[in-house]
């Protein structure tokens, strides 16, 4: 049986570390969004204000680690 290189070089190479901190969706109604969010997913609002320069408010929603 014969080795690969390339194959060997692509199984041992170091993996990044990847995370992922918050995703982000754009909603007609943002009172409505949080609440079904709350309601749906008991998802909290850990922080809410407008961005200037697009501009839209946005609210960052949070449950346990998870983001939105």
């Amino acid at each position: 049986m014969t080795s690969n290189p390339q194959q060997a070089q692509a199984t041992s190479a170091p993996k990044p570390d990847f995370w992922h901190h918050h995703g982000g969706i754009s909603v007609p109604d943002l009172d409505a969004a949080i609440a079904w969010w709350h309601r749906a997913l008991d998802f909290t609002v850990e922080r809410r204000h407008m961005i200037e320069a697009v501009p839209c408010e946005m609210a960052m929603l949070r449950n346990g680690a998870l983001r939105i």
